[in-house]
């Protein structure tokens, strides 16, 4: 089985994938999942060994034509949050995965992508200018 090139960028709670196109491809198959995972050790969340504990949950799968080699998932929550103290060694967070399948003509996938992480972003609003009433905004 061929394998696809897809590429992720988070966007204001969603994502966006897009892939390479498959030349004998019908259709292609996006599919977004959730998944707990755990982050041991001492260093920041970024930086610790990460073991997923659950399993894969599919949560959407969106059809696309042949021609079309991107998707864009939104109103997706912001799931990467730790809650850690100086006592912590294991954190739990819950992490959005994307992987595309293509399809042939005669409904075999003949090309899939690794599983990759989607993380959206979240942009909170801080306080306005007090003059011009402008707001500030931060990730």
């Amino acid at each position: 089985m061929k394998s696809i090139e897809i590429h992720c960028q988070g966007i204001l709670y969603g994502g966006m994938v897009w892939w390479e196109k498959v030349e004998d491809a019908a259709r292609y198959y996006v599919h977004l999942s959730i998944a707990m995972e755990a982050h041991e050790g001492d260093g920041e969340p970024g930086h610790r060994e990460v073991i997923t504990v659950g399993k894969h949950n599919e949560i959407a799968c969106v059809e696309k034509d042949r021609l079309t080699c991107y998707h864009t998932f939104d109103g997706l929550a912001v799931l990467r949050k730790y809650n850690l103290s100086e006592y912590q060694k294991l954190a739990h967070c819950f992490s959005y995965y994307v992987w595309v399948q293509a399809e042939d003509k005669n409904g075999n996938i003949i090309a899939e992508s690794n599983k990759y992480v989607l993380e959206p972003i979240e942009v909170m609003k801080t306080k306005s200018n007090p003059i011009t009433g402008a707001v500030n905004w931060s990730r």
